[in-house]
């Protein structure tokens, strides 16, 4: 009576420690693709850019950001879709982007992802004139390329100087309506005041 009592316990235990050991295997193997393509679209965009394929890494870009839209994390932070449109001279949508400030100011990316900040701050450094240039070509109004050619002084110079002053006060008193002024008041820094000690 014993044994036919502790047969099926045996068996149940082992069904149980069984079982155990197959879900344990599985989240040890379990891996996020999403994370590791979102990284490789990331670094294949700074290859572009390195090799001066800006239509390519707009592409790049615009696929990963469709490609991560229904995602809990985005391919990239807010400023890095700014400055890879202000690279890829996509000044429209560095306009979209700025327009629907609350929709995209707290996206971020993938937890370890590929670092690209300071890859993108240094080739906007090295090709700002580029941009300006391709600024001054482009056909968006005066209010759109005056605000990205503030954003451009911005991250080439700093907030800490007298002509970003300038740039601001002069865009808030042409443009006391803009229909940016969500990413004017919230994102972009208040206008220079130098400290004096006596």
């Amino acid at each position: 009576m014993k044994t036919k009592i502790v047969i099926p316990f045996l068996f149940l235990i082992f069904i149980f420690i069984n079982s155990n050991a197959q879900i344990e295997n599985e989240i040890k193997s379990f891996s996020d693709s999403t994370t590791e393509f979102v990284n490789n679209g990331r670094k294949l965009l700074i290859q572009s850019i390195a090799k001066e394929d800006y239509e390519k890494a707009k592409e790049i870009s615009q696929y990963l950001n469709e490609y991560t839209s229904d995602k809990a994390y985005s391919a990239f932070y807010f400023p890095e879709n700014l400055n890879i449109n202000l690279l890829t001279s996509d000044f429209s949508g560095f306009l979209e982007k700025v327009k629907k400030y609350d929709m995209y100011a707290n996206q971020a990316p993938y937890p370890d992802s590929y670092k690209i900040g300071n890859v993108l701050l240094k080739e906007i450094d090295n090709k700002k004139e580029d941009i300006l240039n391709n600024l001054k070509k482009t056909a968006i109004d005066s209010e759109g390329k005056r605000l990205i050619n503030m954003y451009l002084h911005l991250v080439n110079e700093g907030s800490k100087n007298d002509e970003y002053s300038r740039l601001l006060r002069n865009y808030k008193s042409n443009f006391p309506e803009t229909k940016y002024s969500d990413f004017i008041q919230e994102a972009l820094p208040k206008k220079y005041t130098p400290a004096y000690f006596t």
